[in-house]
């Protein structure tokens, strides 16, 4: 599987991986590269050996399990909070266009509500 299919933000840990492990981002490696094919090695992240295992599977729920909880994943939010935060920054709901910040708004919050 290359990093490019893999879900956003653990593709945002692996290019950040290659980076801090001195090789340039590149999108077009496999998972499985290791680090003198210009990824990284997995034993040398914070996520961990186990946690690539998973995603090189593609079983990304359980790999998502050995990253830390964020107190922010606590945060319930009503569905006023949410069109409350979104007007306050100027999203215009009624138009049925969300600008691409919006779409990532929305999505974060979708994959946060409890």
């Amino acid at each position: 599987m290359k990093i490019q299919d893999l879900p956003k933000d653990i593709q945002k840990l692996a290019l950040a991986n290659q980076a801090v492990q001195g090789n340039c981002e590149n999108l077009l490696l496999a998972v499985g590269n290791d680090k003198k094919e210009g990824n990284f090695t997995w034993d040398a992240t914070s996520e961990g050996y186990d946690f690539w295992e998973y995603v090189s599977q593609g079983r990304f729920v359980e790999a998502r399990e050995f990253l830390p909880k964020s107190p922010i994943e606590n945060i319930v939010y009503t569905e006023s909070e949410v069109i409350r935060l979104l007007q306050q920054y100027r999203f215009d709901l009624s138009s049925g266009k969300t600008p691409t910040i919006g779409d990532t708004v929305k999505e974060w919050f979708e994959q946060n509500k409890k």
